[in-house]
């Protein structure tokens, strides 16, 4: 996992949503993990869930607001993690004793999932595939249901039912999409694998992949060929030069297709994005992703 500046260890690539109570600014709620109070509460089928008072409801939506505001407008030296900090310990304050013990009993569970992960997790990603608000707030509703299931298995001693329930919450996420949007995202995802895994990106058995119909040959050429380009990597010094590094190692596996699949591959990853413009947060270069 990358190392961040800012001290919030989460918030670079997998990244929670959800949508906040009506009437109330956006905050880049997407960019806080899943575990948050500040996220959980604003999910409206929760707050149900909990039977907060209308009392209570208006007190968390002025809160949220209150940290909207703040964070647009917060110092240099006042991080998001201690203004999240701050207002979930108010927000926790707003609740009974058993809500609070129901949150807490949430936030324990999802931990080992948070963020939640989501294929559209992401700010930029949604506003590339030009989601529209309905889209936005169908994603949402379904993001809560899901949540919402979790905290049952939570209820009932059924961890290993959320490996499932997030596959299953992706499938859901990803029937929202048009054809044109669905293939986009495939583009951008394989784009992503590329600068996560360097060359092992091609021997994913993602479904994205089989479009180039690599043979056993291939696989094996290929898997030697990444064997070998990782036993000689450095350390990266940026997130810059992990990028370039880990491109220029898929370009070189790339070698190993023939023309028919190399001229596919193209199209499979269309309009290529600068990945480095997509972290507004600063990398520390001592922590980089590892390829696999």
């Amino acid at each position: 996992m990358i190392a961040l500046s800012d001290s919030c260890a989460y918030l670079l690539i997998l990244l929670a949503s959800c949508q906040p109570p009506s009437d109330t600014p956006r905050i880049q709620l997407e960019a806080l993990p899943s575990d948050y109070p500040v996220v959980i509460l604003g999910l409206r089928p929760y707050q149900t869930h909990l039977k907060l008072s209308d009392e209570q409801r208006l007190r968390i939506e002025k809160l949220v607001k209150q940290l909207q505001d703040d964070a647009t407008a917060r110092a240099g030296d006042v991080t998001l993690q201690d203004l999240v900090d701050k207002y979930a310990e108010q927000l926790r304050e707003t609740l009974t004793e058993p809500q609070r013990a129901d949150l807490t009993k949430l936030q324990r569970f999802i931990k080992f999932y948070s963020p939640f992960v989501s294929l559209l997790h992401a700010p930029w990603l949604r506003e590339e595939l030009k989601l529209s608000e309905k889209q936005r707030t169908d994603r949402a509703r379904r993001k809560a249901e899901s949540l919402l299931r979790m905290l049952r298995h939570a209820e009932q001693g059924e961890a290993g039912k959320s490996d499932a329930e997030v596959k299953q919450f992706q499938a859901r996420e990803r029937e929202l999409l048009s054809n044109q949007q669905r293939e986009r995202f495939d583009q951008i995802y394989l784009q992503q694998q590329t600068w996560l895994h360097g060359p092992g990106a091609l021997l994913s058995d993602a479904p994205q992949l089989a479009p180039l119909k690599l043979t056993d040959d291939q696989r094996n050429r290929i898997r030697a060929f990444r064997d070998d380009w990782r036993a000689a990597q450095g350390k990266p010094t940026s997130l810059a030069d992990l990028i370039a590094n880990r491109h220029a190692g898929l370009q070189r596996a790339l070698a190993l297709l023939d023309e028919d699949q190399q001229t596919r591959w193209l199209a499979m990853v269309g309009r290529t994005l600068d990945w480095k413009l997509h972290f507004g947060l600063t990398v520390s270069a001592d922590k980089v992703p590892h390829e696999n």
